[in-house]
Order: structure tokens, then sequence, then C-alpha cells
């Protein structure tokens, strides 16, 4: 996948975007840690779809069965190498 940020493009691995998940059922609610072990995510991942919704956000599915929505302004920011520290939910 190709994205463009600060007027560069980026071709993203569906592996780097898998492992970047931000769906709440993926992540430990308070320390936003993965609850995967993304090591034993399959080497030979691909995107099955991918859709624009809405402004902000994009709609991705992977060969694994994960499907889910990502927010562009977060992956834009971990491809501007800017640390995102999420707010921690009590």
């Amino acid at each position: 996948m190709i994205i463009e940020h600060e007027g560069q493009r980026h071709e993203l691995s569906p592996l780097w975007l898998r492992e970047r998940t931000q769906a709440p059922d993926q992540l430990e609610a308070m320390t936003q840690q993965r609850l995967f072990d993304s090591h034993a995510i399959d080497a030979d991942l691909t995107l099955t779809r991918a859709a624009r919704v809405g402004e902000q956000k994009l709609g991705l599915s992977f060969s694994d069965g994960h499907h889910e929505h990502y927010d562009l302004s977060t992956l834009t920011n971990e491809l501007g190498g800017t640390e995102v520290f999420p707010t921690a939910e009590p």
C-alpha cells in the first residue's frame, strides 16, 4: 500500500500495518500494548481490501481475517517519526 505524507510517498507493508493495530480488542486498554505476538504474524500476510472511510479513517482487511479502521493521523505520525503515546483509560 502506498500513502503520501508531507509530499513524500511511502510504501507500507501489510505486516507493518497489521503490527500497528489500533483496534481495542487487539490492545490492552491501560498500556495500549498489543495482545498478540507480532512475531507470530504470517510473514506472507497480504491486504485483501483497502478503502477510505470518511476523511480520517482507512478500512483495511488482511489475509489473516483481521478487519480494522485505522486513523490516518496516527499512521502519518508514525511515518513522520513522531512518538504518539496513547492516553491511558482507566
